[in-house]
């Protein structure tokens, strides 16, 4: 897959990778984070997922329901490894997102590994974005302006509200017992590119709440339920 390289430290990586054939984000950047020496999919199955998905419980590696595909993974990992990422600053991948639609982390965390105030540089030109994270509960607070907080509990949801973020909440089934959300209008058949509510704070919304889903809803299921 096409990309750039943003971000490369002793261990890992973030590459801004052009738009694929994924149907649902079809047309937008995505930002993956992945080790620099260890197959994602090795990382899966030996726990090593934690240095780039920090403390997910979605992780593979704790049998949960990541909906990353492990093809995809595995053809920008070859990518990196074969030198095809050209770096770059992140004044440039503002050019390149200018006017461009980017979904942040498409795999793999970016607070803690990077500094909010250059991904708020990346995004300065672009037309919109989504963005996600699990670390919410203790990274840096400047990162709700970007990110949603990844919630697999209600009373998870309740924390990162009252900690003044915008929430995405996974549920069992198609209601979330807790007022003041909407449901991700994918059900409606609505893509990412089009609705781009997923904004962090940047976005005047409600929070969103989605049933599980993916390819591996079942192992997702038992985070949420647990």
């Amino acid at each position: 897959m096409a990309g750039y390289l943003l971000h490369e430290d002793c261990y890992r990586f973030v590459a801004l990778v052009c738009p694929g054939r994924n149907r649902k984000t079809q047309g937008m950047y995505a930002t993956y984070t992945m080790l620099r020496d260890v197959h994602p999919v090795d990382a899966w199955h030996n726990g090593m997922d934690i240095w780039t998905c920090l403390d997910c419980a979605q992780r593979p590696s704790l049998d949960g329901g990541c909906y990353v595909d492990p093809r995809a993974l595995a053809s920008i990992y070859s990518a990196y490894r074969r030198g095809v990422y050209a770096p770059v600053t992140w004044t440039h991948a503002a050019d390149i997102l200018e006017d461009e639609l980017c979904r942040l982390g498409g795999f793999g965390e970016l607070p803690g590994i990077v500094r909010p105030e250059n991904v708020g540089l990346m995004l300065s030109k672009a037309r919109g974005w989504t963005g996600y994270t699990h670390a919410w509960k203790y990274c840096d607070p400047a990162w709700s302006r970007y990110l949603m907080a990844s919630c697999d509990s209600v009373p998870d949801y309740a924390k990162a509200i009252a900690k003044g973020w915008r929430a995405y909440l996974v549920t069992p089934g198609p209601s979330c017992g807790v007022s003041g959300v909407v449901r991700c209008p994918a059900y409606r058949g609505r893509t990412c590119a089009e609705c781009l509510l997923c904004a962090g704070t940047a976005k005047n919304a409600k929070s969103v709440f989605n049933p599980v889903h993916g390819f591996r809803a079942r192992a997702a299921l038992r985070v949420v339920a647990s």
